[in-house]
């Protein structure tokens, strides 16, 4: 049995183990109601319970394509893989085999290889277009970026004002995540405000916002270009954070942006 850690946010090694069956009842009976209360949770475990995707394929091909010496280490796939019926109510497929395509796929590159033998990526979609874009960015993209709290709101009430916003530092309060600078964008011919962020990993993330018209949505997440996407819509504004970082960690970051966003956009709507 799988140790769950109610402290910590719940990781994608948890979700598994959950839709495993490998979790006591009463982790089990944790999940269960921590699903029901977060939707961007439930998005998560459909991801990762989703079963009509081709994965032996997928991960078949990914693994002929790496390095002799890396596909070596893992056994190929059965022939039966796909037809294999599960061995409990949820485990779909097998996640051990799919975890030595997913190794390959990273040493190959990022997971934008694999997601693209699963999904195919809609380029006219602006949440494509920024995880794209921000999927260019390492670790040592913003090392050297030092910005202080009174350089951090300058740049983020020049960016506002292009959007009609009245961004803060507020916006961003109760993040494990640092400001490094901020910056607008052009998608689809209108401004996006792309707000770069260090989590405490170090792995870089992405807050952007630009008008979108439309109903409120509440978070949602994807994964687009190997990165982990949490997004939603609020007062004719699209929200999005992007990053490297677990899908436990943008999950989270997205959860207080949006809890932030709301509290921001009445008190501005209001106003």
């Amino acid at each position: 049995m799988i140790s769950l850690d109610r402290a910590r946010p719940i990781s994608d090694e948890i979700l598994v183990a959950y839709l495993d069956r490998e979790l006591a009842d009463s982790d089990r009976a944790y999940i269960d109601a921590e699903l029901e209360r977060d939707p961007i949770l439930r998005a998560r475990h459909d991801y990762l319970s989703r079963a009509s995707l081709p994965f032996a394929e997928a991960f078949s091909s990914v693994l002929s394509a790496a390095p002799s010496n890396l596909a070596r280490k893992f056994p190929p796939l059965p022939p039966d893989f796909a037809s294999r019926k599960p061995k409990g109510s949820h485990r779909l497929i097998d996640r051990r085999s799919i975890a030595a395509g997913l190794a390959a796929a990273m040493v190959l590159g990022p997971l934008g290889v694999l997601a693209g033998r699963l999904t195919r990526p809609d380029m006219n979609n602006w949440r494509e277009a920024v995880a794209q874009y921000h999927k260019l960015y390492s670790d040592r993209t913003v090392a050297g970026i030092v910005a202080g709290r009174a350089d951090g709101s300058q740049e983020l009430a020049v960016v506002g004002n292009e959007l009609g916003l009245e961004l803060t530092l507020a916006w961003l309060e109760g993040i494990d995540a640092r400001y490094r600078r901020s910056q607008i964008l052009t998608v689809d011919g209108g401004p996006l405000a792309q707000i770069v962020l260090a989590g405490a990993d170090e792995k870089v993330l992405a807050y952007c916002i630009r008008p979108l018209s439309g109903p409120d949505a509440a978070p949602m997440f994807e994964s687009r270009a190997g990165l982990a996407v949490v997004h939603w819509r609020i007062g004719n504004f699209g929200f999005m954070i992007a990053g490297k970082a677990s899908p436990a960690a943008v999950h989270q970051a997205g959860e207080i942006l949006y809890r932030n966003a709301r509290q921001k956009m009445s008190i501005a709507l209001n106003s």
